[in-house]
């Protein structure tokens, strides 16, 4: 029952939350289900039941006198099993003009958002992982993030990242912006962390929809690790806290490399600030192109 406001306030609200019950149409659901009916199945059909049960008592109270739009939204979406899509990856030799971009002061963008998806790209974590983080999730003096085994999905044990110097600046600034608040990157509603939505909704603005997701900087930080940093891919793969598929293998390297990571992250965050660029580049709040070059940091 819990899960109730939660879903809906995290996949729902933000779509057609203003939208009266009586006006909504099933291309209104079908924006509220397209972003995660594939990448999250059961939470989107959890969300599909859901929204169903609000209409079927919208029409029993007669507030809402059509047909359910969630009526054919299933079939309209296709069947949950399809062939594997990776995410569109931004390259990493982009990243650093769009990290520039990330950083100029915007009076448009709510103002956890942007720190949020830099947080992100230089922790190379996933978007639940970011938004939701707590502040007892974080060992400032040691510079260590410990994400807990609830939030870690399907591997289910805890993840440790070292933070570089400029994730500690963000989170300093975090607790300036927000100095009691439980989540680090609060949201529009008091006490909530950002929406799962407004990340995706920052590349879109960008122009990047088709270019680039959220997730896919993972995949840039582990381009950027086997190409350009050459670092050993075990490394890397604990950095993304991926599990060995070799269960014999994983069963004995029980390290986490967490020396090696901490000089990695510290590279990757010089690199993603080093704005070693000279082609115009998408800002994020418009998509206009515009030309970033400055020196190596």
């Amino acid at each position: 029952l819990k899960q109730w406001p939660s879903t809906m306030q995290t996949y729902v609200f933000p779509i057609i939350g203003d939208v009266p019950v009586n006006e909504v149409h099933a291309e209104h659901i079908l924006r509220v289900l397209d972003p995660i009916w594939y990448d999250k199945p059961e939470t989107a059909r959890r969300v599909l039941q859901r929204i169903e049960a609000v209409f079927k008592s919208a029409i029993r109270l007669g507030t809402r006198q059509k047909a359910s739009p969630c009526i054919g939204v299933a079939e309209e979406l296709g069947p949950r099993r399809r062939e594997v899509r990776h995410h569109p990856a931004m390259p990493y030799d982009n990243v650093p003009a769009f990290m520039a971009g990330l950083r100029e002061p915007s009076p448009r963008a709510w103002p956890t958002t942007r720190p949020a998806l830099e947080f992100l790209i230089l922790t190379a974590t996933r978007s639940s992982e970011t938004r939701e983080a707590v502040w007892s999730e974080f060992d400032l003096e040691e510079a260590l993030w410990t994400i807990p085994k609830e939030r870690m999905g399907k591997t289910r044990r805890p993840h440790l990242i070292p933070i570089s110097g400029r994730c500690l600046e963000i989170l300093a600034d975090m607790k300036a912006l927000n100095p009691e608040s439980t989540y680090v990157f609060e949201g529009t509603r008091l006490g909530r962390p950002l929406s799962d939505m407004t990340l995706t909704k920052l590349l879109r603005d960008a122009g990047l929809a088709d270019e680039a997701k959220v997730h896919g900087f993972r995949s840039s930080f582990k381009n950027w690790c086997a190409e350009r940093d050459k670092v050993a891919d075990e490394v890397s793969e604990a950095a993304l806290a991926h599990i060995d598929k070799n269960s014999v293998k994983a069963a004995y390297l029980r390290t986490t490399f967490l020396e090696e990571r901490k000089l990695l992250m510290e590279r990757w965050a010089t690199f993603c600030g080093s704005c070693q660029v000279s082609s115009p580049a998408p800002h994020p709040d418009t998509g206009t192109r515009r030309t970033i070059s400055s020196s190596p940091t």
